[in-house]
Formats: structure tokens, C-alpha cells, sequence
């Protein structure tokens, strides 16, 4: 699990699938492993971020929209498969799990802006925020998926034009993750937020 964990944090996302997909047999054999739920989530945000990676590419390259497409569509699957059996609302997995589900949203919201549909986009984006939203209020800071999700939600705010919400949100980062490559990340948004 540490090395799985260690690929998808590097961004080697197609490696750390492999690892989470080694991983999950063996765990389903353990009844009531608390890895369980853990190693069913994070091979579905590896899919997500690769086809943010493929989808970026497609937009240069149309050679890269197929895979893009298939990627997309398996995340898409693994997330209806998980909404049959969700993680319990006070584990920790509940957030990441909502994060996902936010993710998702944010993906369909992108595909409308780049159709220039804004009023479907906008709608994505509030689903966004009230998913990810969820989440980070049964959360507890110390989780490793925390930081990226409140970055999602001022990132949500700032496309709703709800720049307050967003100042705000980026504002914690900095607090409880100073030093961190998140507190950098909401440093330069809040630079770039324009002002009040």
C-alpha cells in the first residue's frame, strides 16, 4: 500500500493502479480489512487525474482523445460501482470518496466550458462544491487528500465567481499546511484572486 500510495503521489498514476489492483484480491480475503474501501478509491482518482493528463494532451493531439475517452469512462464505471456500497459517513474514507465524486463533477464541467455551455458548467460546479463540501466537513485534517479538496472547493468558488468563499478556503491551506506544496499552490491563487 505504501508503495501504491508512493507511485500516485509521484503522479506515476498507471503504475500505482497496477499496484492498488495487486492489492485488492488480497484484501477482500482479509474480511473486514480496513484497507478495504481505501484500495477501491484511489485507483479511481489515478484514472481521474490520468484522463486530466490525456484530456489536456487530446486538446493538442486528437490521437489522444480515444484513450482519453476510455479512461474517463472507466473512472466513470468504478464511481457507479463504489455508489452501490459507499464508505460509512463518519470513516475517513467518506472524504475521499466525496472527493472523487467532486472530481468527476469538475471533469463534466470543463467538458461543458470547452462545448461553451457555461450555464451546464456552472451547474457542474455547484454539484463540485456541495460533493467536495460534504466531505471536507466529516474530514479531519491530517488526512493526505484534505488539502487538494479544499483546493478544489476554492477552485469551484472562483468559477462560481464566489471569490470570498474561495479567499477564504485558500486562506486555510496556508494555516494548516504551511510549508507544504498546497500552501504554495494557495498562495499563488490567492495572489491571483482578483481584489475585493
Amino acid at each position: 500500500l505504501k508503495l501504491a500510495n508512493s507511485l500516485r503521489t509521484q503522479g506515476l498514476y498507471t503504475e500505482a493502479i497496477s499496484e492498488y489492483a495487486r492489492l485488492g484480491p488480497i484484501v477482500q480475503k482479509a474480511p473486514g480489512s480496513p484497507y478495504s474501501k481505501i484500495v477501491q478509491i484511489w485507483p479511481i482518482y489515478c484514472y481521474i487525474k490520468l484522463y486530466e493528463k490525456y484530456s489536456e494532451a487530446a486538446l493538442k493531439d486528437a490521437r489522444y482523445k480515444e484513450p482519453a475517452g476510455k479512461i474517463f469512462n472507466t473512472a466513470m464505471q468504478s464511481v457507479k460501482k463504489l455508489d452501490e456500497s459507499p464508505p460509512a459517513r463518519h470513516t475517513n474514507e467518506y472524504s475521499l470518496y466525496k472527493l472523487i465524486r467532486a472530481l468527476l463533477r469538475v471533469q463534466y464541467a470543463r467538458q461543458y466550458e470547452q462545448g461553451g455551455n457555461e450555464l451546464k458548467a456552472a451547474e457542474y460546479y455547484r454539484q463540485s462544491v456541495i460533493e467536495v463540501t460534504e466531505g471536507i466537513v466529516s474530514a479531519r485534517v491530517g488526512l493526505d487528500w484534505l488539502p487538494e479538496s479544499l483546493l478544489m472547493a476554492g477552485d469551484a468558488y472562483e468559477k462560481l465567481n464566489l471569490n470570498e468563499a474561495a479567499q477564504n478556503v485558500y486562506k486555510q491551506v496556508s494555516i494548516f499546511y504551511k510549508d507544504s506544496k498546497w500552501a504554495t499552490e494557495s498562495k499563488k491563487r490567492l495572489d491571483a484572486l482578483p481584489a475585493s
